[in-house]
């Protein structure tokens, strides 16, 4: 049936107002919102894809983050110059996001409520010393 939603297949529906989820049956305490954009996950993508770390620049029109996957530990490297390195890291960029400036600020908004939920389900009011916040590394060159 036009505009229905089968609940078993991996269809969500964004209400563009309020930028959350939700369901795609309203009701008095949750009425339908007035915009709602129906996104479809392929089945190839489902279990998503890890990366290691995250890069994020930019371009005069559009935010740019690169999802980078290590591919193998530190070892002792030849550059293509010659020079030698005590320690590369090998990597590569696993998936490549565009995002428009006018959807950043929401994801960033969006990023910063989930770390913080994250953080009080784990019992924690911040991330472990352990792990590395500092510096992040810096865009790509040749751009």
């Amino acid at each position: 049936m036009p505009g229905s939603v089968d609940a078993t297949d991996d269809t969500r529906i964004w209400d563009a107002q309020t930028s959350v989820y939700v369901d795609s049956v309203g009701d008095m305490a949750n009425p339908k919102p007035t915009q709602q954009l129906m996104i479809q996950l392929a089945p190839d993508q489902e279990l998503g894809q890890f990366a290691d770390f995250a890069s994020v620049w930019r371009t005069p029109n559009t935010f740019v983050i690169d999802f980078i996957v290590v591919k193998q530990p530190a070892h002792p490297a030849q550059l293509p110059d010659g020079t030698q390195v005590p320690s590369l890291v090998e990597a590569r960029i696993g998936s490549l996001v565009r995002i428009p400036p006018e959807q950043v600020f929401l994801l960033a908004d969006a990023l910063r409520t989930q770390a913080q939920q994250w953080l009080e389900e784990q019992g924690r009011s911040e991330p472990p010393e352990s792990w590395n916040l500092g510096a992040a590394p810096t865009a790509p060159t040749g751009n």
